[in-house]
């Protein structure tokens, strides 16, 4: 019989965030430099603004799901 324990889970699910989360990072930094290229400059610094904002606004709900991960797991064990 195979079984995963729950460690395993956190583990897993604290991966998956942190992937989602390289995987903004280097979205937004993509969108930038294309941005930065067809746009002019005012434009561009509005621009790369909202991205840093929405950067962080994923990375904090991404640590915060992660923290929750770990609050659960040690509250279940």
């Amino acid at each position: 019989m195979f079984s995963i324990s729950m460690s395993d889970v956190l583990l897993t699910a604290i991966i998956i965030f942190s992937t989602l989360s390289l995987i903004a990072l280097g979205g937004s930094l993509v969108l930038r430099s294309v941005l930065h290229r067809h746009e002019q400059q005012d434009v561009t610094q509005q621009t790369n603004m909202q991205l840093s904002q929405s950067m962080k606004k994923i990375f904090i709900t991404a640590l915060i799901v992660a923290l929750l991960l770990v609050y659960f797991y040690l509250l279940i064990t």
